[in-house]
């Protein structure tokens, strides 16, 4: 419908979060169809970035800070269309002021990324709610898939022994990603659960002094011997395929991937009821869901999945795979991102 000439300008922070994967994800799989660039973090010049934006036909921005910053350059716009995704939860965020009104005129379409934040712009900010259209994030269900292979080597080269009950968190070190949560709430746990489990916190860490404070929490409940920490990989799966359980842990989360990455996976996954991807899970379905910061529930819901008869928990995982599949994966997601163009490009 539209020719390949059509430049596409997309704009992301530097780093490996959810909002990087996905510009990445756009960046691999429209380029059969339009001419995209990615332009990550501030690796360009402002002058050079400005060039990038006056030659483009189509800017996708995942920064929310790009439309203050090149404002002069908005006020060039003429045909070219702004897409701006919104991947933060925007709890604390009010812009209704007439500053914001003349920035978010010049934006054609937002796309939060779930329904919360869909509500969140439309009470917060001056957005007209015709400009908002969410689209569900999805994953890639080949790459992110169960294998008793990977599973074996990584648990073996990790010391996960098979009796083990490897449980998996999946986020950088950070407090808003609330890890010690999962140290409490294993502590509450009957000894005899207690003993045969493994934490895997996999993430860089992002906030040193945050991390001193997880290090004090295992010697103060003496877990040093059944917590492991590893940095973030672009070979993720083979963690997800070590663990048996993932715990999404942050007192907010705007929607996070790790949920739809764990359950393409195959693994049971537990999820505050405050978490933006809470929206598409279905409680004692696809995964069991607790209360937002509330390490005893969050203890409660572990207790239950290790008393969960295998046939149980094995029909929950299925479950969620088969929804991902259907639902969330890559390919929906960037059917949905082009017609989103193709929409406003009209």
């Amino acid at each position: 419908m539209y020719p390949k000439k059509i430049k596409i300008a997309n704009f992301t922070p530097s780093g490996k979060g959810g909002a990087e994967i996905i510009a990445s994800q756009i960046q691999r799989h429209i380029s059969e169809t339009f001419n995209i660039k990615t332009i990550e973090g501030d690796k360009l010049s402002i002058r050079d970035t400005i060039r990038e934006f006056l030659e483009a036909d189509v800017i996708i921005t995942h920064k929310n800070s790009f439309v203050k910053k090149f404002l002069p350059a908005l006020f060039l716009k003429r045909k070219r269309k702004i897409i701006m995704f919104q991947h933060f939860s925007l709890t604390k965020s009010k812009k209704k002021d007439i500053y914001h009104k003349i920035i978010y005129s010049k934006v054609d379409l937002f796309i939060p990324m779930c329904k919360s934040i869909e509500k969140r712009i439309k009470e917060n900010w001056a957005v007209p709610p015709e400009k908002i259209k969410t689209i569900y994030p999805g994953v890639d269900t080949e790459k992110f898939s169960p294998s008793e292979i990977i599973r074996y080597k990584k648990r073996e080269e990790l010391g996960i022994k098979p009796e083990d009950i490897a449980l998996g968190v999946i986020a950088k070190i950070t407090e808003k990603k609330n890890q010690e949560i999962i140290l409490k709430a294993v502590c509450e746990l009957p000894s005899k659960f207690r003993k045969k489990i493994k934490i895997l916190f996999i993430g860089n860490i992002e906030d040193k002094k945050y991390y001193e404070k997880i290090r004090w929490y295992i010697r103060e409940f003496k877990l040093g011997n059944s917590v492991i920490f590893q940095d973030f990989t672009d070979r993720i799966n083979d963690f997800y395929n070590a663990c048996d359980l993932v715990v999404i842990t942050s007192k907010e989360e705007a929607f996070g991937l790790v949920a739809l990455e764990a359950l393409a996976t195959e693994k049971f996954l537990i999820a505050p009821k405050d978490a933006g991807v809470s929206e598409i899970l279905e409680d004692k379905k696809d995964s069991l869901i607790y209360q937002t910061d509330n390490f005893k529930d969050l203890s409660e819901k572990i207790k239950t999945f290790l008393e969960m008869e295998k046939d149980e928990k094995e029909k929950m995982i299925r479950y969620g795979r088969e929804k991902i599949i259907s639902n969330f994966s890559v390919k929906r997601f960037i059917e949905d991102v082009k017609n989103a163009i193709f929409e406003i490009l009209r």
